[in-house]
C-alpha cells in the first residue's frame, strides 16, 4: 500500500516523543531514542524490551509498542498497545496510535475497530476518520469512504489530507475508457495490427464491470485474416477476508475460421500481510503462430501463484500453469522470479532480480512446411527441411534462467518512464528437426527427432505515460523479444479518459 515511510515514521517519532512526559526517563529509554534516531529500530527495540516486559507503566508500554512495530515486530507491538490499553482504555492518543500500527502493519479488520473507538469519542479526529476512509476505499465502500472525507472537510475545508482523499475517491470511482493500437512484427513471419476499446467504473464492492472489446488483422501466409473479440467481467472485493474475485466472459470470432468463447474466472486472497495466492482458470483464443491467425483456436489456461509484493521492498512470484487444447497435449510451466527493493538515486530508480523459468509439453507440434511429395521434387541429399510451430509453439524441457534488470524514472510530476530488460544468461531446451526416413513397409517419410540447444533469449522493453490532466492519460509501449523460435517488435499507444464525477481542485 505504500504508507511506511522513513519520514511518516520519524513524524511519528516526534509526535510520540512529545506526548509522553519523559522527564525523569530510564537510561535504557535514552538509549532506544538515540538508536530510534539513526533508525536503528531494531536494536532499539532490544534494548527497550526487559523494560517492557512485565511493566504496568503506560508510558513505558506505549513507547516500546512503538519502537517494536518499527522494528518489524507487529506481534510484539501489538501485544504491547494491548497491555498499554488494559491500564488505560480511555486513552484515544494510545488507541489511535494502536490503530496506526494495525494499518500499517495491514491488518485492517483490526485496525477499523481500534478507528471506530476513537471515532466514537471523537467525532472529529482527522487523522482516525481518513485512514478509515482508506480502509474503505480500499474494501469498495467508497460511500462510507467519502462520508469520513466530507465529515473533515466540513471541519477543516482546507485540510491537504483530506483534499488529496477526495481526490482520490473521485479517481477510484470514476468511469473510464481506455482506447489502445498496437503493431507486432516478427520473424515467422506475420504482422499484426490492433486495437482495442476497454471501459469500466467501480461503484460499489459488489459491483465493479468492466466491457472490452478488441479487433486484430494479421498478414501471415500471404493473407490478411481478421478476428474480433468482446467480453463483459466484474470483480466483487470482500475486503474483510482479503478476497477479490474477478469473473469475465465473451465471444471470439476469426472470420477465416469460426466463432467460440471466451470466459475468465480470477480468485486473488491475501494470506498474510504481503503475501497473497491467486488462482486463475480461462479460455482465451490462441494467436501466436502463423498457422493459429487462420483458425479459432481456443487455449484452456489453468494457474496458481503465490505472491509477496510489498511497497519498496522486495517483490517475488512462484507459479504453475496447466494449458491445453483439444489434442490432449498439455502444456506445463512452472516459474519463480524475484525483484530487489528499489534504490533511488535523483530521479532513477533500480531494481535487480532473477527468474527462472521451466516448460515443457508431452509432444512437439513442429512439422515441415511442405508436403512430402513437394520435398521431394527438388530433393538433394542433406537438404535441411524447413519447419514451422503448426498450430501452436510447443516447448519442450525448456529451462531458463534470466536476469532482470528495472529502471523506473521520474523527470517530472507528469511523466513516468520505466526501462527493463530480462535477459536469459542460461537458457536450454530439446530443438526439434525434421529429416526423410525409409523403411520397406511406409516407404520415404518425414522423421522427426531433437537435440538439446543452449540459447539466449531476452526482452526488453520500455513505456512512458503522461499525465496530461486529471482525466486525461497518454501512453506508449515497446517491447522487444528474442525468444526460442522467433524474434519480435511490439509497439501499443494508449489513450486514457476518466469521467471524474466530482469538480477538480
Amino acid at each position: 500500500m505504500g504508507i511506511r515511510t522513513i519520514s511518516i515514521l520519524l513524524f511519528c517519532l516526534q509526535a510520540a516523543l512529545l506526548s509522553m512526559d519523559v522527564r525523569g526517563q530510564s537510561e535504557a529509554t535514552t538509549q532506544a531514542q538515540q538508536l530510534v534516531a539513526q533508525h536503528r529500530f531494531r536494536q532499539a527495540e532490544k534494548v527497550l524490551r526487559p523494560e517492557a516486559s512485565g511493566s504496568g507503566d503506560v508510558s513505558t508500554l506505549w513507547y516500546y509498542a512503538q519502537v517494536a512495530h518499527w522494528a518489524g515486530r507487529d506481534k510484539a507491538s501489538a501485544k504491547s498497545f494491548g497491555l498499554a490499553l488494559n491500564e488505560d482504555a480511555g486513552n484515544v492518543k494510545l488507541r489511535l496510535d494502536y490503530a496506526r500500527m494495525l494499518y500499517e502493519a495491514e491488518r485492517l479488520n483490526a485496525s477499523l475497530k481500534q478507528l471506530d473507538r476513537v471515532i466514537k469519542t471523537d467525532t472529529s479526529n482527522v487523522e482516525a476518520r481518513l485512514i478509515r476512509s482508506n480502509i474503505a476505499r480500499w474494501y469498495g465502500h467508497h460511500k462510507a469512504a467519502r462520508a469520513d472525507v466530507q465529515a473533515v472537510l466540513r471541519l477543516y475545508p482546507d485540510n491537504e489530507s483530506a483534499q488529496n482523499s477526495s481526490l482520490a475517491l473521485d479517481e477510484a470511482a470514476a468511469p473510464y475508457l481506455k482506447y489502445t493500437v498496437g503493431y507486432q512484427k516478427d520473424d515467422q513471419p506475420m504482422q499484426v495490427i490492433g486495437s482495442t476499446v476497454e471501459s469500466g467504473l467501480s461503484y460499489s464492492w459488489l459491483l465493479n464491470p468492466k466491457v472490452q472489446a478488441t479487433d486484430r488483422e494479421f498478414y501471415a501466409a500471404g493473407k490478411w485474416n481478421v478476428t474480433l473479440a468482446a467480453g463483459i467481467g466484474n470483480k466483487f472485493v470482500f475486503g474483510r477476508t482479503g478476497t477479490d474475485v474477478s469473473l469475465a466472459a465473451g465471444v471470439f470470432k476469426n472470420f477465416s475460421a469460426g466463432a467460440d468463447w471466451t470466459g475468465d474466472v480470477t480468485i486473488h486472497q491475501k494470506l498474510y500481510k504481503y503475501i497473497s495466492l491467486q488462482l486463475q482458470a480461462n479460455r482465451n483464443p490462441y494467436l501466436s503462430t502463423v498457422s493459429s491467425a487462420s483458425l479459432s483456436l481456443m487455449q484452456n489456461t489453468l494457474g496458481a501463484s503465490l505472491i509477496l509484493d510489498k511497497s519498496n521492498s522486495w517483490t517475488a512470484q512462484a507459479g504453475y500453469t496447466y494449458q491445453f487444447f483439444n489434442d490432449h497435449n498439455p502444456m506445463q510451466t512452472a516459474y519463480v522470479w524475484a525483484l530487489s527493493q528499489p534504490v533511488r538515486a535523483s530521479v532513477f530508480s533500480f531494481r535487480f532480480g532473477y527468474g527462472y523459468r521451466y516448460a515443457t509439453t508431452a509432444h512437439s507440434t513442429y512439422r515441415s512446411a511442405r508436403t512430402l511429395s513437394e520435398i521431394l521434387a527438388n530433393y538433394t541429399s542433406g537438404e535441411q527441411i524447413t519447419g514451422v510451430y503448426d498450430p501452436y509453439f510447443t516447448p519442450v524441457k525448456q529451462h531458463t534462467h534470466s536476469l532482470i534488470v528495472s529502471i523506473g524514472i521520474k523527470p517530472a510530476k507528469f511523466v513516468s518512464i520505466g526501462l527493463k530488460g530480462d535477459v536469459g544468461f542460461y537458457a536450454q531446451g530439446q530443438n526439434p528437426y525434421l529429416y526423410l526416413d525409409q523403411t520397406p513397409v511406409d516407404g520415404i517419410y518425414i522423421a522427426s527427432g531433437s537435440y538439446k540447444e543452449v540459447f539466449h533469449p531476452y526482452r526488453l522493453s520500455a513505456n512512458i505515460d503522461f499525465k496530461l490532466s486529471r482525466k486525461v492519460s497518454l501512453g506508449a509501449d515497446y517491447a522487444y523479444t528474442s525468444a526460442f523460435f522467433y524474434t519480435s517488435h511490439y509497439t501499443t499507444v494508449h489513450l486514457l479518459i476518466t469521467f471524474l464525477r466530482h469538480g477538480s481542485r
